[in-house]
């Protein structure tokens, strides 16, 4: 097709993503919404500008999905990341799709050393891994959906900041509730420790 064939075909993508977003077309209605046109038109700041004001954001994986693509489209890796781990936790079975759609060399490493690490759990754990192995991006602070592996982002997030301290009470009480969620990723968890057996102050 060329050059001037896909410049054609971005155009019109274009042209519809205005059309939807004038007419006010619901974001349920993926295939049709703004975000979706712009991001087939690599209009990625429009994705952005769009995606992030629509109500409960952060708790769809749909837009999740055109935050992670459109951030990583302008540039901007640690938010692209940020929403990357969002999807993880709302669409574990797409996870795999979806890093192969983000064609980030990172990411797609990062998920493949986590799959090595944690056979045994699904993606909704890649956040906790990622905050254990310190390449998480933005911390997330608010908003997390209610699953185990959200749970374990919060505690290791925590022990990575108390820790720095050494060891205290509320760190094994943290670890302690770590365990509890699983067994397998706390003994990952624990593993990466430089000073398991410390003596508690």
């Amino acid at each position: 097709m060329g050059v001037r064939g896909e410049v054609l075909i971005r155009e019109c993508w274009k042209s519809l993503a205005s059309l939807s977003e004038k007419a006010d077309i619901d974001p349920r209605q993926t295939h049709c919404f703004a975000a979706e046109l712009y991001l087939r038109a690599g209009q990625f700041h429009e994705v952005v500008r769009i995606a992030k004001v629509i109500s409960g954001a952060d708790m769809r994986s749909a837009v999740q999905r055109w935050l992670a693509l459109g951030y990583a489209g302008c540039d901007e890796a640690e938010q692209a990341r940020s929403a990357a781990l969002r999807f993880a936790w709302l669409s574990p079975q797409e996870f795999d799709g979806f890093v192969d759609e983000m064609k980030d060399i990172a990411l797609a490493r990062d998920w493949s050393r986590c799959q090595a690490d944690l056979d045994e759990l699904d993606a909704t754990w890649f956040p906790a891994w990622c905050a254990n192995e310190k390449v998480a991006g933005v911390t997330i602070q608010e908003n997390f959906p209610a699953c185990e592996g959200s749970s374990a982002y919060k505690l290791v997030v925590s022990l990575g900041l108390r820790e720095r301290n050494g060891i205290c009470r509320t760190v094994f009480e943290e670890r302690a509730r770590l365990k509890q969620l699983n067994e397998s990723f706390f003994a990952f968890y624990m593993r990466r420790r430089d000073y398991p057996h410390s003596r508690m102050k």
